[in-house]
């Protein structure tokens, strides 16, 4: 029987430095980027401590399992490259517990997920606490034991979900599960002349309904509430309850009023807003062979769907070339 060891990696990350921000390869490889611990849990083997200390011949050819093997398994390949893992090293299969919960419709977080499925309470504060914070700071601050700790106990529960519910986990949904994670780490090849001009449209077609908003100011929104609320005023209309982008009551609004010019350039900058930020981290994210690796949640939603994470959602992207021309707004 093969045996089976629990990995968890713990990472520096803060506002800026993180997987949401860059995505986990770029995040990686981020200077500021420490990976200063692993916790390794098994039937023979329980270790906390630096990746570079570790027996990981100890634990080759054996099954690993991490609670978000997406993000876990590229630290692996990372480390790879630094030559703190043997090239040699390799496991006989790699499998998400993260996955494996959802899959049973617990929580997708290990806190959540122990809780349901183990009845265990897992204090995450030690997490929250390291954000910020380096590994140095944490032995200067006293906080290298309960550090570890905490690292040991989520690779403890990891290697327990693991053990009570893997049987109940079909093969053919492990293999969707590591077929999906693979396939984001492979990525998306990226026409970077396109996206080049792309971009460059965009950001033209900002400043043209920004210049042309009577109310615009800098910022994620785009406008200042009270200059909004007196263009309002001034041409007689209600100003919707939301300006949300997401808002369906304020897409309704502006198609009501879409004849004042002002709100058809108020739609069309939220509209270049939008799609230039997913076009400006699809660049920032693209690596150097052109590809540009990205996040799939598989059972993402409640009916098993997939779902896009780590803040660039190809799931989500238009359909249709859009077209900008002036006053006359997009059209597909």
């Amino acid at each position: 029987m093969t045996a089976t060891y629990a990995i968890d990696f713990e990472t520096y990350y803060d506002k800026e430095v993180s997987i949401t921000t860059a995505g986990a390869y770029a995040y990686l490889r981020d200077p500021a980027c420490e990976i200063y611990m692993v916790s390794i849990v098994g039937p023979d083997y329980e270790y906390v401590g630096s990746p570079k200390a570790a027996d990981w011949a100890r634990i080759a050819d054996a099954r690993w399992v991490a609670h978000n093997y997406s993000f876990d398994g590229m630290v692996v390949e990372k480390l790879r490259e630094d030559g703190v893992i043997p090239d040699a090293v390799r496991p006989s299969d790699w499998n998400c517990t993260a996955n494996l919960s959802v899959y049973n419709h617990a929580p997708r977080n290990l806190g959540g997920a122990a809780k349901q499925l183990l009845g265990l309470d897992l204090d995450k504060g030690m997490r929250s606490w390291m954000k910020g914070r380096t590994w140095q700071e944490a032995v200067a601050g006293g906080k290298a034991e309960a550090l570890m700790e905490y690292a040991l106990l989520d690779s403890r529960a990891c290697i327990a979900i693991w053990d009570k519910y893997a049987g109940e986990w079909p093969e053919m949904e492990q293999w969707y599960s590591r077929h999906t994670i693979s396939m984001g780490w492979r990525g998306v090849p990226t026409d970077m002349a396109m996206l080049e001009t792309s971009i460059a449209k965009l950001q033209q077609a900002k400043w043209y309904a920004q210049t042309n908003m009577p109310f615009y100011t800098s910022g994620a929104k785009g406008l200042s509430f009270p200059a909004f609320h007196k263009c309002c005023r001034d041409a007689g209309i209600l100003p919707p309850a939301s300006t949300a982008k997401d808002d369906p009551e304020c897409a309704i609004w502006e198609a009501k009023h879409s004849d004042i010019p002002w709100v058809r350039h108020m739609r069309d900058w939220r509209r270049a807003n939008v799609a230039l930020a997913r076009l400006l981290k699809m660049r920032d994210r693209t690596r150097a062979d052109g590809t540009c690796p990205f996040n799939f949640k598989y059972y993402g939603g409640h009916t098993g769907r997939w779902a896009g994470d780590t803040g660039l959602n190809l799931q989500n992207q238009n359909r249709d070339v859009l077209v900008y021309d002036g006053d006359s707004g997009f059209t597909e």
